[in-house]
């Protein structure tokens, strides 16, 4: 087992102790949403490394297709990380959205390898800011609009959800905000863990 797998398989672990330990001693369910959300933060690490493991035979078409899946799913990973607004159980919403920023953070490095891969001459820089600001505004999207990855099924009412938060000055100023605010901090978290987040080949995927 790579050290990769080791860290996410005792990070989950743990997080999953943490809220049995919690229902034990509280005979409280309120926190059984957070293992949802970590599943949800395992869909994009999950797309990234088939995509590595499959990255010699993919076609372009499907690439670009589950690229885009990945990239849908991506907000839920650092989402969890917005949980923490529940102070008052800061320990248990601390490790859960640790867990779901190193997955993300390794789904980014996956895809990264990729683009190595399969774009080289491909400005990783302005693709970062993308994803980072796309992320953003996912996660912002996500946490008070209150929409979901799968609401994609319903692109209308979707879609006029977000143009109301766009023509609406006040909410588009606090998006804006929130927006260019968590993708310095999605950037900066990335910068300080590059050098220890490295795929060397597939097989550490």
């Amino acid at each position: 087992m790579t050290p990769i797998k080791k860290n996410i398989m005792l990070l989950s672990l743990f997080c999953i102790l943490m809220v049995v330990v919690r229902i034990l001693k509280t005979d409280q369910f309120s926190f059984i949403f957070l293992l949802w959300n970590l599943f949800l933060a395992y869909v994009p690490y999950a797309i990234s490394k088939y995509i590595l493991r499959n990255i010699k035979t993919i076609p372009g078409t499907k690439l670009f297709i589950v690229g885009s899946i990945w990239l849908l799913f991506l907000p839920n990973a650092p989402y969890m990380a917005t949980d923490l607004f529940h102070l008052h159980k800061r320990v248990l919403i601390l490790l859960f959205s640790i867990t779901g920023l190193y997955l993300f953070f390794i789904s980014i490095q996956h895809v990264v390898t990729i683009l190595n891969y399969k774009l080289p001459k491909i400005n990783k820089l302005l693709f970062l800011t993308f994803v980072f600001i796309a992320t953003s505004y996912g996660v912002y999207i996500g946490r008070f609009l209150r929409l979901n990855s799968w609401d994609i099924i319903h692109p209308f009412g979707l879609a006029r959800q977000c143009l109301s938060t766009i023509l609406y000055y006040p909410r588009f100023i606090d998006m804006c905000s929130f927006t260019i605010i968590y993708s310095l901090f999605l950037g900066l978290i990335y910068m300080l863990l590059q050098n220890n987040i490295t795929i060397i080949n597939k097989k550490n995927a």
